[in-house]
């Protein structure tokens, strides 16, 4: 099964509060979707079970900014039921409230598959034959840590544990 390491992405989290988002005259929907997004990316990487309440809020505020309310729906339903059957959800039954007693029932989010872009944006993308290597191979090859602030520098990857070369896929 082809991945992608979480050291990948960079742990940072929006720490500016809404009151200094007024005061510096940003957008509030160009803030919130910034704290969403930076919540998402470390819940992600934690793999917090609060991950689905920041996509569920990006979601929405994606479709209320959309222009085309019924072409969002007809995308998201085609993506959802596409990686429904997929991607299962292998966490904990919804009706079982977490404790310590549980949290073994919890999964690594670094044991997903990686999903390609083009799963998501473009139209009748076969996911079970793609070559998937391909697409990551591209993506790592795209990733520019020096111009992309959500990418881990290659020493900071190998200064938190990770194991190989980053950014290059060894076959």
């Amino acid at each position: 099964m082809v991945r992608i390491n979480k050291y990948y992405l960079y742990k940072w989290r929006s720490s500016e509060s809404y009151e200094d988002v007024i005061k510096d005259n940003i957008e509030p929907p160009l803030w919130a979707t910034h704290d969403l997004l930076s919540d998402a990316r470390f819940n992600y990487i934690e793999t917090c079970p609060t991950l689905y309440g920041n996509v569920t809020r990006l979601l929405t505020l994606a479709r209320y900014i959309s222009e085309e309310n019924q072409l969002f729906d007809s995308w998201f339903n085609e993506v959802f039921l596409r990686a429904q059957e997929l991607f299962p959800n292998r966490q904990w039954p919804i009706n079982e409230k977490i404790s310590k007693n549980n949290m073994d029932m919890m999964y690594d989010s670094n044991q997903d598959p990686f999903i390609p872009r083009e799963f998501y944006f473009t139209t009748g993308f076969n996911y079970q034959s793609a070559n998937l290597v391909e697409f990551q191979n591209k993506l790592l090859t795209e990733a520019n840590p020096s111009i992309n602030d959500f990418f881990s520098t290659p020493e900071n990857m190998i200064n938190a544990g990770f194991n190989g070369v980053p950014y290059k896929i060894i076959k």
